[in-house]
């Protein structure tokens, strides 16, 4: 996805402020951020230069939210001008899968420059959305210590996508739990399903079967410390029967369990402990049932892919901030499945785990402006499938600034 012009974010800005004088401007909220920074890959050796970017932007995002007078209604939109998501491209080398890609954001925004557009009710304890947003499945992004693909577990990238359709959520005591019904494709990338060669989107799904997510926490807070626990699962298809093993009909079943503790001591130095605990289950593969299963048998397989990460976070006063985040994932996918294990249920890749280091430091200057750096260690089989020479290593560091208004 690339930036518009500036004439035309200046355009919207100043329309947006026309409008907001004429509709009572205490109504309304707007927000934005722009991030940027120098960002190397080397996964992308290889690419005609593009794995070191000196200062790459990854992303601008301007926000509305308007807050109907002695109503119970909302509604959000937030533009993004520029973005920095995956590109899936077969013919463009730094356009691959998840291991071999130029793009840096958590979220996959598909044709149109817009995070979430939505409708909100809210009524006592609980609230509903409708429109486009992002799926409850798995931490917020502002739940989440993480801020960009580089420096969060492959499992959180796989598990948040924008989707479009209608959720709900209530809090009862220490207990929230939320319903979603949607369509849309968020992450078109995380199965090589490139049904349609990849005409799918978050407003846009390949197939009539919907996406289904559920949510459920329980979270004590207490007068130093916050336990949450949490769950999901989500169930879809993706691409539409009779295909082959790259554009039929695909699982896309999830499940996760996780574990969120802060503690903040009395201590002038270290101002807050941080530990979060995922395990999560996928199912992919094209699915065994009905006329797809009976068409490729040999192709057809429900594969399992299991894995835990665990993030640690060390607060320093109110602008230091230190992590570090561990991770194992099952390195069986479609493409491992096909191209490694060549059909065989009984190969060895089905043994195969990826090991994710990532230490990432942040610094607030002040409420508007941070300073954060990265650096990434992957260790995995197979990296040829995704088009990486044998020799080649995978190892990402970067420096970003973010600034918000």
């Amino acid at each position: 996805m690339t930036g518009r012009q500036f004439f035309t974010g200046t355009g919207l800005i100043w329309t947006l402020s026309t409008t907001t004088q004429a509709l009572q401007p205490d109504l309304f909220d707007i927000y934005g951020e722009v991030t940027g920074g120098f960002i190397s890959d080397e996964a992308l050796n290889n690419t005609s230069g593009r794995e070191t970017q000196i200062w790459k932007m990854t992303q601008v995002l301007v926000g509305l939210v308007y807050n109907a007078d002695d109503s119970a209604w909302s509604a959000r939109i937030e533009w993004v001008p520029l973005s920095d998501d995956l590109c899936f491209q077969p013919e463009n080398a730094a356009c691959g899968d998840i291991y071999k890609n130029l793009g840096t954001s958590l979220l996959y925004f598909g044709e149109h420059p817009v995070r979430e557009a939505a409708a909100r009710y809210q009524g006592d304890n609980w609230y509903a959305d409708i429109g486009r947003i992002i799926n409850p499945y798995g931490l917020s992004l502002n739940e989440a210590p993480y801020r960009h693909r580089h420096d969060a577990p492959h499992a959180y990238y796989i598990d948040k996508e924008l989707v479009s359709g209608v959720k709900l959520e209530a809090q009862l005591s220490r207990w929230t739990a939320s319903l979603g019904v949607f369509g849309g494709r968020g992450d078109p990338g995380s199965s090589y399903n490139y049904y349609l060669n990849g005409q799918v989107d978050p407003n846009l799904k390949g197939n009539n079967t919907p996406l289904l997510e559920t949510t459920l926490a329980y979270r004590r807070i207490g007068r130093q410390s916050t336990q949450t626990l949490y769950g999901g699962y989500h169930h879809t298809k993706t691409g539409s029967a009779v295909g082959h093993l790259y554009s039929g009909k695909h699982n896309d079943e999830r499940a996760q369990v996780g574990l969120d503790v802060t503690y903040t001591p009395q201590s002038s130095l270290i101002t807050g402990y941080r530990l979060l605990a995922q395990y999560s289950q996928y199912t992919l593969g094209l699915t065994t049932k009905g006329q797809q299963g009976r068409s490729t048998p040999i192709q057809s397989r429900d594969l399992v892919k299991r894995g835990v990460f665990a993030t640690g976070v060390v607060e320093f006063g109110s602008r230091l901030e230190l992590a570090y985040t561990y991770e194992e994932l099952d390195r069986i996918d479609t493409l491992v499945w096909d191209r490694v294990a060549n059909f065989d249920p009984s190969h060895p890749a089905f043994d195969s785990v990826e090991r994710n280091h990532i230490v990432s430091i942040a610094y607030r200057l002040n409420r508007n402006v941070e300073f954060s750096a990265f650096f990434r260690q992957s260790d995995f089989d197979y990296a040829f499938v995704s088009d990486i020479e044998p020799e080649t290593d995978t190892d990402k560091a970067g420096f970003l600034v973010h600034f918000q208004f």
